[in-house]
C-alpha cells in the first residue's frame, strides 16, 4: 500500500473495468489471496490471450496503454521485466514452467524500457508518495481550499497545499 490504495486497488483504477485478473502468488500464499480476493482467480492453471503485469511495480496510465497496443514487445525497467502481451500459448507455456512466482518469462521479443517502476523493499514507497498524492487525489472530493491563512502562519509551496476552509490553523504549534 502506497497512499490510499493497495498496488492491486491502484492498478483495478487503471484497466478498463471489465478486465479479468488473475493473480499468480507464492504457493504460501495462495489461500490468503484466494480469501482476500474472493472474485479473482489466483494461480489458474490456464489462461487466454492478455497483458501480464508485475503486481509490485507503480504503474501509470501510459505505461499500461503501451502494453496493450504493442503486443509484440516486452517491457522492462532496468532489467526487471514489468510486463507483456502474451498470447494464450505463451502465457500457458510459461506456466508451465513454474509461471511468474518461480521462473522468468523466456520470450524472443524486442525489449522497450518504461517509466513505471518495480518496487522491491517497502521503504522504496517512500519515494513514490509525492506522485501518488497527485495521481491518487483525482478520486477523492476534496472541497474547497481555503484562500487565506491567518497573519502569523507561513505555509511553504502554497500552490500544492490544500488545506480544508473548515481547518483551523494555530499558529502556536
Amino acid at each position: 500500500r502506497c497512499g490510499p490504495f493497495t498496488f492491486l486497488e491502484r492498478l483495478q483504477k487503471l484497466l478498463p473495468t471489465s478486465s479479468q485478473i488473475s493473480l499468480f502468488v507464492r504457493d504460501g500464499l495462495v489461500n490468503l489471496a484466494k480469501e482476500q480476493y474472493p472474485d479473482m482467480d489466483v494461480n489458474p492453471d490456464e489462461v487466454d490471450d492478455g497483458v501480464w503485469l508485475l503486481g509490485t511495480a507503480f504503474w501509470n496510465q501510459t505505461d499500461i496503454q503501451m502494453i496493450v497496443s504493442k503486443k509484440d514487445k516486452i517491457f522492462k525497467h532496468g532489467d526487471v521485466t514489468i510486463g507483456a502481451f502474451l498470447s494464450k500459448k505463451d502465457g500457458c507455456d510459461w506456466l508451465e514452467r513454474g509461471g511468474p512466482s518461480s521462473s522468468h518469462i523466456k520470450i524472443d521479443r524486442v525489449s522497450q524500457e518504461l517509466a513505471s517502476c518495480p518496487v522491491n523493499y517497502l521503504w522504496e514507497i517512500i519515494d513514490k508518495i509525492p506522485r501518488t498524492i497527485g495521481s491518487d487525489s483525482k478520486y477523492f472530493h476534496l472541497g474547497k481550499a481555503r484562500k487565506d491563512v491567518e497573519k502569523d502562519i507561513k505555509i511553504l509551496a502554497p500552490e500544492n497545499t490544500f488545506i480544508d476552509e473548515s481547518c483551523k490553523l494555530d499558529p502556536s504549534i
